[in-house]
This record gives C-alpha cells, sequence and structure tokens, in this order.
C-alpha cells in the first residue's frame, strides 16, 4: 500500500475508509500516516479522510506533525506540465508557480483545521509547531489562519511542558502571539461589558443571542474563552521575561508597545470586574429568575395613627 504512487495510495484509502470502518489498529492508522508522510501533499485527501475518522492519535503516529507540516511536496511539480513546452517565459513560470504554491498552503491551512477538530491529544511540542507554521503564514492573508490560531489557543496542554516549548519562540513570534491575545481579551472584554449592561433590560434578547453565537460556533467546536487568553499570556511572558525585558529597553521597540497596550486593557479588565463586584450582591438580591417573590414585609390595607400633640 505504501508503495504505490499518491494516486494509487488515495485510492486504496478512501475506498477502505468508505463508511468508516468500526475497527482501525494503530498499527494501521500509523501505516497511513507514514505512507502521507512518503507521498506528500497529492496523499492530503488520504490523510483528511483517516483524520476526519477520529481514530487518529498524536502519541500513536509522531509522524503526524511531520505530515502535515511536510515540504516535500514541491508546488513547481504542479505545474510542471503546463511549463515544460514554455521554459523560455521565466516570468508566467514563476507566477505559475508561485499560485501553485499560494492554493497549496492553502489547503494546509484547511487540513491543520481539520486535525485540530478531531485529533484529541496532541502534545505540547505539536501544538507549539502547528502554532509557528501558521504564524509564518500570517503575512500572508490565507483564510483560516485568525480560525487555526483561536483553536490552538483553546487546545487542552499542561503548563509545564507548554512553558518549556513556548521558549522555542523567536522574538518576533513571541511579539505576534502577544498581539494576537491581547486582542483576545480586548474583543472578550467588549463583548463582556456589553451583555452586562444589557442584562436587566434584555435577558430574554440575550439569552438568543448567545444560542445564535454558539450555533455558528459549532463548526469549530472549540470557542476561545478571555480564561484561555489570560492564561496564554502568562505562560509567554513567563517563557520570555527575559528576552522581553531586554527588547523593551529600547525606547521604539514594538515588543515595548505591545506590552503597554496589553498592561492598560488589563487594567481596564480588572476596573471592570471591580465595579460590576460592587453591584454584585444587588444584582442578585432584584433579580427574580426563578419565579421566587422576594421577600419583603407586608403592609396592611389600612392603619390608624393617633397623634397626641399635648399630654
Amino acid at each position: 500500500m505504501v508503495g504505490a504512487n499518491a494516486t494509487r495510495f488515495n485510492e486504496i484509502i478512501l475506498k477502505h475508509l468508505n463508511g468508516t470502518p468500526s475497527l482501525l489498529s494503530h498499527n494501521f492508522v500509523r501505516k497511513i500516516v507514514d505512507g502521507c508522510y512518503t507521498h506528500g501533499a497529492e496523499s492530503w485527501p488520504a490523510l483528511t479522510a483517516i483524520i476526519k475518522t477520529g481514530r487518529v492519535s498524536a502519541w500513536a503516529c509522531p509522524m503526524l506533525v511531520d505530515t502535515l507540516l511536510s515540504s516535500q511536496q514541491n508546488a513547481a511539480a504542479i505545474t510542471t506540465t503546463t511549463t515544460t513546452k514554455k521554459k523560455k517565459k521565466i516570468k508566467k513560470t514563476t507566477k505559475a508557480e508561485q499560485k501553485a504554491t499560494q492554493i497549496l498552503e492553502h489547503e494546509r491551512i484547511k487540513l491543520l483545521e481539520v486535525t485540530l477538530l478531531h485529533v484529541q491529544d496532541l502534545h505540547e511540542e505539536a501544538v507549539v509547531r502547528l502554532m509557528r507554521y501558521v504564524i509564518t503564514k500570517s503575512s500572508v492573508e490565507y483564510e483560516g489562519v485568525n480560525t487555526i490560531l483561536q483553536m490552538i489557543v483553546s487546545t487542552p496542554y499542561n503548563g509545564t511542558f507548554l512553558r518549556s516549548f513556548l521558549r522555542d519562540l523567536t522574538i518576533g513570534e513571541t511579539r505576534f502571539l502577544l498581539k494576537f491575545l491581547h486582542h483576545i481579551i480586548r474583543q472578550e472584554t467588549e463583548k463582556t461589558g456589553k451583555r452586562k449592561k444589557k442584562e436587566e433590560e434584555e435577558e430574554e434578547t440575550k439569552e438568543k443571542n448567545s444560542l445564535q453565537v454558539m450555533s455558528s460556533r459549532s463548526a469549530s467546536r472549540r470557542h476561545v474563552t478571555m480564561s484561555h487568553a489570560v492564561n496564554w499570556t502568562t505562560l509567554v511572558l513567563d517563557a520570555h521575561f527575559q528576552s522581553i525585558v531586554m527588547e523593551g529597553r529600547h525606547e521604539h521597540s514594538k515588543m515595548n508597545s505591545v506590552l503597554n497596550s496589553l498592561c492598560k486593557d488589563v487594567k481596564e479588565l480588572i476596573e471592570t470586574c471591580r465595579q460590576f463586584t460592587k453591584i454584585k450582591t444587588q444584582v442578585n438580591h432584584l433579580s427574580n429568575r426563578n419565579g421566587k417573590t422576594l421577600p419583603y414585609t407586608p403592609v396592611p390595607d389600612y392603619s390608624i395613627e393617633v397623634l397626641r400633640a399635648f399630654q
């Protein structure tokens, strides 16, 4: 099976996975992933199909991440048949190669999204490697890059292990990640503030809107939250504290501006939470969500009061 060419390899795997067999051994799945690594991007249909079964384990398939990020498939090979007769037209060939590369990387982004959705045990090293690849593609506007980053940030992890692998990030990657996390914190803060303001007046409307938001995000399964962003920010700052301090010493440092913006928004968030804490008791007292009657002192229908002006 692995010795077949890429086209035949895809045919065999897709035919076997038609209807999703009830039993797929770890050895069989690992052989498919290894075969996909050998055949490169041409075997991505088979790789996508096996990942969608939910039977792929990152621990059982050590070559999974290498297969996802493999650059063995030369994008220029895609245009070989159309350019062999036009060797003298170098500029046209270059444009064709660039277009083929963009298509290839766009398909890779979609494959990464499928992987994050269906592979449940991605370890911390794999998470960081995928994140670094996506960050390198952020300069080019590939669709889905923002979604992939949000899915990565919301992936379960062990803080100790993740912190150690985050140290592999360059200062540029660290700055980009902090800006992304800062954007999430700011976005979630604005959403929280809007929900709090409308809580009393538009309770029913808010619930309907939240259901609509959740249904629109059901396709990605993982939704990044304020907690995710804050925890990741803490880990990144811990992992790169020394390099961030050194970089921030420069007056016009890009890292310095990122940290200042992040610090400002965090302070605003803390102040907002402090203000909401003050009125929490009053809001809980005034709310009557369960249909219970609030306690009160009964008032009689009438009363007689005697005023004695002189004794």
